[in-house]
């Protein structure tokens, strides 16, 4: 059995054409020992990806497989690949709430409809929302109550519905708990009265817009939810 031994680190590209490369080398490694009947190519390619280029351009990389066959023998080959790097995601300044509280304040408000909602509108990107809460704050809104993380998000995406009028299936939502990770995006909003220590690293709303058919995802999108059928009610004016 032919099985795949490296993968070149500075070669990482698409995983098709890195397949078809790893079984052309292990055909050659087989035609080598003279071996005959039937091999098997065992070869990941589900983590596969090249970082090297920026969002919209393409680059030309080389990339070599190495295999080796039951025998010992082993078979090289290389070839050069065509990268088309697609945009990721983009990252906008945390929402910041006041401690134990869900509402968004007009600070946020103005992030959500003066920054996001306009750039995911014109783009067609989707909206992804991920909601913290601090360790000294109630996990729940009042003792049987929603989350209070995830009742953060979905206040933020009632915001852009009902005032940025963004369409419900345009935005994701997910939960972090207490997650402090990662560190704050900046704002340029006040911290909020009555709140705590750290509420900008973890009283907050992560904010993302990613591009249609984009693959890169935040690290604390790990079950990421369409929005329910019935909203909180929002008001678009100062708060």
């Amino acid at each position: 059995m032919c099985v795949i031994t490296k993968l070149r680190r500075g070669s990482r590209s698409l995983g098709a054409a890195a397949l078809m490369l790893a079984c052309a080398a292990c055909v050659c490694a087989r035609q080598s020992t003279g071996s005959q009947g039937a091999h098997q190519s065992t070869f990941d390619v589900s983590t596969l990806k090249y970082m090297g280029c920026k969002p919209g351009e393409s680059k030309i990389v080389t990339a070599t497989v190495t295999v080796t066959d039951e025998n010992g023998r082993s078979a090289s080959r290389s070839t050069k690949i065509r990268v088309n790097c697609e945009p990721p995601y983009e990252r906008y300044p945390d929402l910041v709430f006041a401690k134990n509280d869900a509402g968004v304040t007009a600070c946020s408000r103005g992030i959500l409809l003066g920054q996001v909602a306009a750039a995911a509108s014109a783009r067609n990107y989707t909206v992804i929302l991920i909601g913290h809460r601090a360790e000294d704050e109630w996990e729940t809104m009042g003792n049987f109550g929603p989350q209070l993380d995830q009742t953060r998000a979905l206040n933020a995406a009632a915001v852009l519905i009902g005032c940025g009028k963004l369409k419900p299936s345009s935005i994701r939502i997910d939960s972090a708990g207490v997650a402090t990770n990662p560190a704050p995006a900046s704002t340029a909003c006040a911290e909020p009265a009555e709140t705590n220590r750290s509420a900008d690293a973890e009283g907050r709303v992560e904010v993302y817009l990613v591009p249609p058919g984009g693959k890169y995802l935040p690290e604390n999108a790990k079950h990421l939810a369409s929005l329910p059928p019935q909203m909180p009610g929002v008001s678009c004016e100062g708060r």
